[in-house]
């Protein structure tokens, strides 16, 4: 469909989508599809070895991961034919790295509360050089423990615990000031290799590329089908049809051929807020 009109139509031509992220202005239907998963999973033939979706609903979240190909998932099915309707999502499929089975503690995204909120992440890439011993002490967790034994998950409650001993919960209140911290030891952490992510804080959902990570704005006012991105669909919520939708779709890769398709800055944190970029001083 015409791309001016709000559409983006998924070209199954593409790689697989490790990283899904959404952001939009008012709630949106969001759907799976088990058809596009297969279709995106054949180039290259490679194996899933898990699946995670995150629906921010209020200070909490629904979240649903299986340590398992779509295919082989009731629950995967289960949600094809019940819709979510959320303002944030982030999905993740999983290819697991050297040594690490199929384990739902290992699968993402992961979840955690911090000062009454709960913060889902999702990662791209490998960082396993922060295990090493030379980094093991700079990149050390003193709060908590990960449940699984991934550098994902690692590096997460690192972040987390950054925020939370140097801005307090009046400070990781103001997403500028969240985005500043992140990106400080983004860049830190993506000295050790290839650092992707998704987070979200139930209100805000931060963005960092070290290598291709791309995004698509869009706005309409249609009661059809607003976006089509690799193994989701977007759909304005019945509610709000009167008023202008407008969403921000985050990939690994491009999920159509429209030049809406464009790569986030390098090296640098994007806050996107209810469909737009929080924008202010870096």
């Amino acid at each position: 469909m015409d791309p001016a009109a709000g559409h983006v139509v998924a070209n199954n031509g593409y790689s697989m989508c490790e990283l899904f992220g959404m952001s939009s202005r008012y709630p949106a239907v969001v759907g799976l599809s088990l058809k596009t998963f297969g279709s995106h999973w054949k180039i290259p033939p490679r194996k899933l070895d898990g699946w995670g979706i995150s629906f921010s609903l209020g200070k909490d979240a629904l979240l649903a991961k299986e340590p398992f190909p779509v295919k082989k998932s009731p629950m995967f099915h289960f949600f094809e034919n019940h819709r979510c309707r959320s303002s944030i999502v982030i999905s993740h499929l999983r290819r697991a790295g050297p040594g690490l089975g199929r384990t739902y503690e290992n699968t993402q995204p992961f979840a955690r509360e911090l000062y009454g909120r709960n913060f889902i992440f999702a990662h791209h890439g490998l960082v396993k050089r922060i295990f090493h011993i030379k980094h093991i002490k700079r990149f050390k967790i003193n709060d908590g423990r990960p449940l699984g034994s991934t550098d994902s998950e690692h590096a997460f409650y690192f972040l987390l615990e950054r925020l939370k001993e140097e801005l307090g919960p009046k400070g990781i209140r103001n997403p500028l000031e969240v985005r500043k911290l992140l990106n400080r030891y983004a860049v830190e952490i993506t000295s050790l290799g290839m650092f992707n992510f998704l987070m979200s804080d139930s209100e805000n959902l931060y963005a960092f590329r070290s290598h291709k990570l791309y995004f698509a704005q869009r706005e309409c006012m249609t009661a059809s089908r607003c976006l089509v991105g690799g193994p989701l669909t977007v759909q304005l919520a019945p509610a709000i049809l009167a008023k202008r939708q407008r969403v921000v779709l985050i990939a690994t890769m491009p999920l159509s051929k429209h030049k809406c398709w464009k790569l986030l800055p390098c090296g640098r944190v994007v806050v996107f807020y209810k469909g737009s970029e929080r924008t202010g001083p870096n």
